[in-house]
């Protein structure tokens, strides 16, 4: 989940599941890019710290549950290593969980840790890339990390028996040498030695800890450049290739950076680490010594916390590097390990899910409980939120799924991995093909559809052997390249499948008639402009599923402006348009609609320009309860906010809430929030009790253009804008809305998932900046926050803050 922690006042804190094998159910920043070789002049860099908004990015690709739900029946990813999913409720809350079941005494199981993009600081990869970088089989999100700012992991992280980050207080998963895993905090300690004496290294790669007499370790690892404030520099390169013996290349003293390193590591001190840095000689060896207690023999490790279940028993970890969600109902990731340390389960809970087929999340005492009762003896957590995910191969698809539903609609960028792989080197001879899950196919004339079909070795890999194909009659249908076309008006027959030895055979059918027709979905709300693909499927007689492709259905939308049809059922919503309709679809004689809603219904929140109910911040506010003052005065050190009676987004408006920002360059996040006094008094309720908002949103422009904030979100010196608010239970949340760009009035809305609880009561709203190279100044003019609603008819009376009405 996104760890959202508060930043110190002049520098931010940098990193602020045998079982006994029958009992283990099936449930189971300005960066300089050069590499330094030797004491180049280092430059003043700033470092991206913590902010951690909910981002929602519109142009994402969408996970369909009906795409990423793992199989109720325990499926067989490669040999040792089982997926499935778990329904059941807690109280009245429904919980699906997806989960790996892993035998590590099999020989063709190994596990992994995998860094995104093979650095410390990054913008984060999403699950899937690193497990298909790194061909996985399977695997999970791992580390609570920085996001929106360095993306650094908070926790240990070890790969390949190398130390990429130290640990810290928080729970680790470590794999041993023999394969065996341990979980629980790990202590580190350090000595580097010369010839002539030595000094005590406090960590490696942790940025935070170069203050007082540490002596910290950086390698090409961290990523990035840092600041430093007068800190002296030994630089190091590796005796041929070690990692634990160096020459010294130089030493610099009273450095305020460090720049990107590659192909040497640099020992950074200040206070009395300084002083014994510079005592060391040009050319001189010095040789690191590490150490890890208790567990000494670890060759990987990935942070987490807090640690669930020692020792069989429910622990109350005192670490826990997101308190305040402890006793929430969240997505999240865990693992439970057997007694011996070679059985795993790993688990995600999906969450923030309205629907009651899908799942609201778990807290964390609810998961321990839940693997102490599948036979866990030590377990851990993850990150958990919208990071929670759970990839695996499943057979005959050419990649990695994602098998859980991310609360957030897509894969969340995070910054590690723990992942999961078969120790087969190369493909075997095929000892099973599957076609159409081995169940008979029915179809009707002239289709044509691409076989799902497989071969797999003995160890459930994919096999070596090419696949072929044969029906009989053949003049039923024939096979090119995975295509299947039906010929036969009618008629019955066989596909026969082969691969090297193995083979199977099931039964082919062409039906001239329908029972039934299905569309999904059946009932969709669309954004203006967004495009969405229906399916169809057919029941023949004998109640067998009809796979029935696009453009064999005849499209017809009413009313016809809700916007445009493809012959293949891609339905691109209007622009301008706002109503509701149908749209339908008729196959053989059959037909099946669906109920379409385009555009929103806009209720105004607040007009922005009632001053004497808001105050502005610049404080971090995402939090509950707010340590604010009430009322709010209307200027701080980042800014000020008056209502400007000349700016006005419409005529008959009063004006516009007219924030001046005031950022002055520096290694921090600076924020200017506007926040009301009273949440209570600007609501986002369920429309007519039961329909939740799509959006909340507020008109915004600058007073200039924005051409110099042009790049990335959080890149240094780049406006974000996001939105906070409260769910009926106190519980903060927060949006990310996107960069300003614009000096033209605009509407940036946050799309609102399902399960929030209503109403949502407003927070603030929140100017953003992180490390901007120099000073930042400027007028932003907001108007008129509303919240967007699917403009279906619902029996009640509108609520008089709904202004928006259906087009005609």
């Amino acid at each position: 989940m996104r760890l959202e922690r508060q930043y110190l006042a002049t520098i931010l804190h940098p990193f602020l599941c045998a079982f006994a094998r029958h009992a283990l159910l099936p449930f189971l920043v300005l960066l300089l890019f050069f590499p330094l070789t030797g004491c180049a002049p280092m430059l003043a860099v700033p470092i991206a710290p913590a902010f951690a908004p909910r981002s929602l990015v519109e142009t994402r690709t969408s996970l369909a549950h009906s795409d990423s739900s793992a199989p109720s029946i325990p499926q067989i990813v490669t040999s040792g290593v089982m997926v499935s999913s778990h329904d059941m409720t807690i109280g009245n809350s429904p919980q699906h969980l997806s989960l790996l079941d892993v035998d590590l005494t099999n020989p063709n199981v190994r596990l992994g840790v995998v860094q995104a993009h093979q650095r410390l600081f990054s913008s984060g990869e999403t699950l899937s890339s690193m497990g298909q970088r790194t061909n996985a089989v399977a695997g999970i999100n791992g580390d609570f990390f920085e996001i929106y700012g360095s993306g650094a992991p908070l926790g240990m992280l070890q790969v390949q028996g190398k130390i990429m980050q130290s640990p810290s207080s928080f729970a680790v998963l470590g794999i041993t040498s023999s394969g065996r895993l341990t979980i629980g905090p790990e202590a580190f300690s350090a000595k580097v030695s010369t010839l002539h004496g030595s000094y005590t290294l406090h960590s490696i790669n942790r940025y935070g800890d170069v203050n007082g007499d540490h002596l910290v370790l950086f390698t090409p690892a961290l990523g990035a450049s840092i600041l430093l404030n007068g800190a002296s520099i030994a630089i190091l390169k590796p005796v041929h290739g070690s990692t634990h013996v160096f020459t010294v290349l130089c030493i610099q003293e009273n450095r305020n950076s460090l720049p990107i390193l590659s192909g040497a590591s640099a020992l950074i001190g200040s206070g009395a680490a300084a002083r014994w840095l510079s005592h060391l000689q040009i050319g001189e060896t010095l040789n690191i010594s590490e150490h890890l207690a208790p567990d000494s023999n670890l060759v990987k490790a990935i942070g987490g916390g807090p640690q669930l279940i020692k020792n069989g028993a429910i622990y109350h970890d005192p670490f826990v590097p997101a308190p305040s969600e402890a006793t929430q109902e969240n997505p999240l990731t865990a693992l439970g390990i057997s007694r011996d340390g070679l059985h795993a389960l790993l688990v995600v809970c999906n969450g923030h899910q309205a629907d009651a087929s899908l799942s609201k999340g778990l807290t964390y005492a609810q998961m321990a409980h839940y693997l102490l009762t599948h036979g866990a003896y030590q377990a851990m957590l993850f990150d958990s939120g919208g990071s929670s995910e759970l990839v695996a191969r499943l057979p005959g698809k050419p990649g990695l799924s994602v098998i859980n539903s991310p609360s957030d609609g897509y894969e969340r960028p995070v910054a590690n991995g723990l992942f999961i792989y078969s120790t087969e080197k190369v493909p075997g001879p095929a000892t099973a093909v599957v076609v159409n899950n081995n169940q008979a196919l029915t179809l009707l004339p002239g289709t044509n559809i691409r076989l799902s079909a497989y071969a797999l070795d003995a160890l459930h890999n994919p096999a070596s052997d090419p696949l072929q194909f044969s029906v009989i009659p053949g003049s039923l249908a024939t096979i090119e390249r995975g295509m299947l076309r039906v010929k036969a008006r009618s008629g019955h027959g066989l596909l026969q499948a082969r691969a090297g030895h193995a083979s199977t055979t099931i039964q082919l059918n062409v039906v001239e008639h329908l029972a039934a027709l299905r569309i999904t979905p059946s009932m969709p709300d669309l954004m203006s402009g967004q495009r969405i693909q229906f399916q169809l499927t057919g029941l023949a007689d004998n109640n067998a599923v009809v796979p029935i492709p696009g453009d064999m259905g005849r499209w017809h939308i009413i009313p016809a402006r809700l916007g445009t049809m493809q012959a293949n059922g891609l339905f691109t919503a209007s622009s301008s348009v706002v109503g509701t309709g149908s749209l339908s679809a008729s196959v053989y004689g059959l037909q099946v609609s669906a109920s379409i809603a385009v555009g929103d219904l806009a209720g105004t929140v607040s007009s922005m320009t009632d001053l004497d109910q808001w105050g502005v911040s610049d404080h971090y506010l995402n939090v509950y309860p707010r340590n604010v003052p009430i009322p709010g005065p209307h200027v701080v050190s980042t800014g000020s906010m008056v209502l400007n009676s000349q700016v006005k987004r419409a005529p008959e408006d009063a004006g516009t809430m007219d924030l001046w920002y005031h950022f002055r360059p520096d290694q921090h996040v600076s924020h200017l929030d506007p926040y009301p006094d009273d949440p209570n008094r600007f609501q986002i309720p369920l429309r007519c009790g039961q329909q939740a908002p799509a959006a909340v949103g507020f008109w915004i422009k600058a007073a200039t253009a924005q051409n110099k904030y042009r790049g990335g979100p959080f890149d240094p010196g780049v406006l974000n804008l996001s939105i906070g608010f409260y769910e009926a239970d106190n519980t903060p949340i927060s949006f990310h809305l996107g960069i300003l760009t614009s000096s033209d009035w605009i509407f940036i809305p946050a799309r609102l998932p399902q399960g929030l609880d209503y109403p949502l009561r407003v927070n603030y709203i929140s100017i953003v900046v992180i490390n901007p190279p120099k000073s930042e100044t400027g007028h932003l003019y907001l108007s008129t926050l509303q919240a967007l609603y699917a403009p279906r008819p619902l029996h009640c009376a509108q609520p008089a803050f709904l202004s928006g009405t259906e087009s005609t």
